[in-house]
């Protein structure tokens, strides 16, 4: 961290969360998010502090996110994105950045409200939404771990982490805050992003197709066409609607935004309790079901999603119903849930699909040198697009317009 009004902010930040006059004598910054993609700069600053008189321990060290297009440019150039690699598309992203940063600076604003957050997320020491546009939030990187992409979570992870989605969905459907406002704030970013990733998926889908034929040659792009634009998607919210009220959603419920505690014990052994939920860039208004289906589509092994998906929506049914009290009683239906998820799922496995090449990068295929874990990630994204496939085209023979 070099710039001096970012330091400036930082120190300003923390002695107005901790109530201290203390000062930072020095900092030392750690760069984590080269090469993985970010939409912002994530660092983790070492803090020293000069002496201060101060009744309770000071942080050592914080994570900040601060405003970059440098990580979304690199991941650009790395698939061979001619869409968001010319001036156009550097424009796009710039503007991109901008709006995710503010709809996560508004997620994080609603969270600071409260004596409790409705999941577990980093304290946040301080936001601001412009120049120095930036995030400061409590170092979680030695009590937890993302999980391996390739690998995928386990049932008891994957349970953990629908358990808390389904009491912060139903916190927003019980709430007095006025979360609403600033969600429907956050679906300008959301359609922005849709819209401006049209073009980046169908010339991922091309590249795919002649790049990986064996596996991909035969993906149908009006398919996709037809599922991931930001009409399509509209179109699923209004069916969504029908079935289930409509709550505060993450959006982007996959492990690389997912902390799991580390074992104080076996410090490489990562447990199946969830430590925090973070990168609320995407955070919206929507059905509940769509953060369970974004979850399984990217990270959940397709044998096990195949064989477990129905005790997985039971689990979340009866945690919803149960923090929701009198408000949901009579009105939804594990069957219909399950039914609904199914087409959420369907949606979020299509959506994967172009998104290959940087879920290569993501996962880091190539660590082992042997090709392996390429190959399994091949297989996932080609099994979500046939189980997909399959959905879809029964809904086209049998002439199903509704859920």
């Amino acid at each position: 961290m070099t710039n001096v009004l970012q330091r400036k902010k930082l120190q300003e930040f923390l002695q107005s969360y901790f109530r201290t006059d203390a000062t930072v004598g020095t900092l030392a910054s750690t760069l984590v998010s080269k090469g993985t993609g970010f939409m912002s700069d994530v660092e983790v600053v070492s803090l020293k502090w000069n002496d201060a008189a101060y009744c309770r321990p000071l942080p050592s060290s914080v994570v900040t996110k601060t405003v970059s297009t440098t990580g979304v440019n690199e991941l650009a150039a790395a698939v061979s994105c001619d869409s968001l690699s010319n001036d156009d598309g550097k424009s796009i992203l710039e503007r991109m950045v901008k709006l995710l940063h503010e709809a996560e600076c508004r997620a994080y604003g609603i969270f600071r409200q409260l004596p409790t957050p409705p999941l577990p997320v980093p304290a946040i020491f301080g936001l601001n939404r412009k120049s120095p546009a930036m995030i400061v939030m409590e170092d979680l990187t030695k009590r937890g771990a993302i999980l391996d992409d390739v690998l995928g979570i386990s049932f008891e992870q994957w349970r953990s982490v629908v358990l808390h989605m389904a009491r912060f969905h139903a916190w927003s459907l019980t709430t007095n805050v006025d979360w609403k406002s600033c969600m429907n704030e956050n679906v300008i970013a959301k359609k922005f992003m849709i819209d401006s990733s049209n073009e980046f998926s169908k010339q991922n889908v091309r590249i795919m197709r002649e790049k990986y034929a064996e596996y991909f040659g035969d993906l149908d792009e009006k398919l996709l066409e037809k599922t991931t634009t930001w009409e399509a998607m509209s179109e699923h919210e209004e069916m969504y609607k029908k079935v289930m009220p409509e709550v505060m959603t993450h959006g982007d419920t996959w492990i690389n935004n997912i902390l799991f505690k580390i074992d104080p014990n076996a410090p490489d052994a990562i447990l199946d309790e969830v430590l925090a939920i973070i990168d609320w860039q995407t955070s919206s208004i929507g059905c509940g079901l769509t953060d369970l289906a974004h979850l399984a589509a990217w990270c959940v092994p397709v044998q096990l999603k195949r064989s477990r998906t129905f005790d997985i929506l039971r689990i979340y049914y009866e945690e919803l119903q149960m923090n929701c009290g009198s408000i949901l009683n009579g009105k939804l239906i594990l069957d219909d849930v399950f039914r609904l998820y199914q087409h959420a799922l369907a949606v979020q496995q299509v959506i994967l699909v172009p998104y290959f090449e940087m879920y290569k990068i993501f996962a880091k295929v190539d660590r082992d040198g042997t090709g392996q874990r390429e190959k399994q990630v091949i297989e996932h994204i080609r099994y979500c697009y046939d189980d997909a496939a399959k959905y879809f085209e029964y809904r086209r023979k049998n002439v199903i317009h509704s859920l």
